[in-house]
């Protein structure tokens, strides 16, 4: 194979691979994540529901995609549709807007 269609090629590949990834705008809460009302469990459930419930129909938004309030605003639109409680989306809130950075 011709050396410039090789790496075309490979540099083709890794930009896929790159984009199909979608752990990578996600964060693991850890203890820097918490506060006096949100535990680390509060935040490990959120993540866990947001990758389940929302990501049953579309793809999940990144948790930097909007601010507290832009959060609010979705989830209030989307809780009826995905069918979570008010606690759910409590936790999957709690997850979007806890994200620290070390």
């Amino acid at each position: 194979m011709n050396p410039i269609k090789s790496t075309a090629v490979v540099a083709g590949l890794t930009l896929f691979l790159a984009n199909c990834s979608t752990t990578s705008k996600f964060y693991t809460p850890a203890e820097i994540n918490t506060s006096a009302s949100v535990s680390l469990s509060d935040l490990n459930q959120g993540k866990e529901l947001l990758m389940g419930k929302c990501g049953e129909c579309h793809r999940t938004p990144a948790p930097r995609k909007h601010d507290a309030a832009g959060w609010t605003e979705t989830l209030k639109a989307m809780q009826p549709k995905a069918k979570i409680s008010d606690a759910e989306t409590n936790l999957i809130f709690k997850y979007l807007t806890s994200e620290k950075k070390i």
